[in-house]
């Protein structure tokens, strides 16, 4: 018991760490920007006002996340209220909501036709963000002029669906896999990527302005379709293509077919 008590301690200690680490360098350039302002002639103010707007909307995106996680940390029953979810079709409203960030970078993103929709009881919201972050994950680590397949079947033996997305990236290093749902985790390909060449991705404010995440991602979107799943009984899974790429496989319960 006492064990347990303190990893969980050492855990929370380590993500208000990164955390932290994660908010200071968007403030630092707000503050920067601010002080060069007050010495700035006029002509140089708009740019640098640029700046900070850009900033704030990174912090903003990256607060939007933690308050994601953190709200699937607790007691998943006091954060999913449940009612019948068509998963096919939840699935091809996500595709053709991030097909604005597949085109920008001439991806295509191939729906693989489904017999039959499935039921489950969920939180369609919830749901909805975590498929759509799994998404934007293969997006980001899949080079122009390629392919991401998505795919949906069901299993009646054990009643499950399952949601596969399947990128055409340069995979993942296998002592990587198991940290690849570790909240603020990027990998060594993240690191590693050339200026430019990361895939911007986002997500739309309600005023119609792009609001892209930093390259390589905040190292949140995995973690929090985990627990999105985790919080409906399910489980969230990756693995190396034989061909290359990354395969991640989402698993939930489901009642019945449309």
């Amino acid at each position: 018991m006492a064990s347990r008590i303190e990893a969980t301690i050492k855990d929370q200690q380590q993500l208000l760490w990164d955390v932290s680490h994660e908010l200071r360098t968007p403030l630092t350039r707000v503050g920067l920007a601010l002080e060069l302002i007050r010495q700035a002639q006029p002509e140089h103010r708009e740019r640098l006002i640029g700046k900070m707007e850009r900033n704030v909307a990174k912090l903003n995106g990256l607060l939007q996340q933690i308050l994601d996680f953190a709200r699937l940390g607790g007691n998943a029953d006091m954060v999913v209220e449940k009612k019948p979810v068509l998963l096919g079709r939840l699935i091809e409203t996500v595709v053709d909501d991030v097909g604005i960030e597949a085109d920008a970078h001439e991806q295509t993103i191939k729906v693989v036709p489904w017999r039959r929709d499935v039921v489950v009881e969920g939180a369609e919201e919830l749901l909805r963000r975590a498929v759509e972050n799994v998404l934007l994950n293969a997006i980001r680590h899949t080079p122009a002029k390629t392919d991401i397949r998505v795919s949906l079947s069901a299993d009646d033996a054990s009643r499950l669906a399952i949601i596969t997305v399947s990128d055409s990236g340069r995979g993942v290093p296998a002592d990587e896999l198991p940290k690849l749902f570790t909240p603020f985790f990027r990998g060594a390909a993240d690191a590693d990527e050339p200026a430019g060449t990361m895939r911007e991705v986002g997500r739309r404010r309600p005023d119609g302005v792009f609001q892209a995440d930093p390259p390589g991602g905040y190292g949140l979107g995995l973690a929090i379709a985990q627990r999105a799943f985790q919080a409906h009984g399910g489980r969230i899974t990756a693995k190396n293509g034989e061909g290359g790429g990354l395969t991640v496989e989402m698993r939930i319960g489901f009642h019945e077919y449309e």
